[in-house]
């Protein structure tokens, strides 16, 4: 089976661990990515607004296909993950790399194409304040694997507020489309 060399394994690790785990990684040179989402809570007596982390997909996180026996023997040996005190967020937090599994079919390992993510990547764009999301400019070449438009790809004519002015290949008519749900043609 020949593997494209954009594909993608999928860990697997309990829902708590998944932004520990891709954390650690990413840490040890490994090319990885969960779609995450910035959450807002209210925390303590006063109630205060605090942010943090948390991932849309708990417990999967996509490593690169090519340091797939990389990751199976990182999988195999013992978690080297222990618990400390952080004074700063004054709670016990694992430190280290905490354990995962490389998801497997029998005797092989699936391999997930970069395409086949863009819906999650829309999903995390979708949960992100618009200021932090990229916007385009005319003359960008987009795809959108939202809306209806699934895998066509199209020139950005003009934006518009939260939506940008796309004209697919094949249209004669310009669309407006919630620049959220686009991403840049590489």
């Amino acid at each position: 089976m020949t593997v494209p060399a954009d594909a993608w394994c999928i860990l697997r690790m309990s829902e708590g661990a998944t932004l520990p785990v891709m954390d650690a990684l990413c840490a040890d040179g490994f090319d990885v990515w969960t779609p995450e989402e910035t959450q807002q809570r209210r925390v303590g007596l006063a109630r205060k607004r605090v942010s943090r982390r948390a991932p849309l997909l708990p417990g999967f996180v996509f490593a690169r296909y090519d340091r797939l026996r990389e990751l199976v023997d990182l999988a195999r040996t013992p978690a080297q993950a222990f618990r400390a005190w952080d004074a700063e967020q004054r709670c016990m937090v694992t430190k280290g790399r905490p354990y995962f599994s490389v998801f497997r079919v029998g005797a092989s390992y699936p391999a997930v194409s970069d395409g086949a993510l863009d819906a999650l990547r829309v999903a995390e764009r979708k949960g992100r304040p618009l200021k932090s999301v990229h916007m385009f400019r005319a003359g960008e070449r987009v795809k959108c694997p939202d809306a209806g438009f699934d895998g066509l790809t199209g020139i950005v004519e003009t934006t518009r507020g939260r939506h940008a002015i796309v004209l697919f290949d094949g249209f004669a008519i310009p669309v407006a489309v919630p620049a959220t749900s686009l991403l840049a043609v590489a």
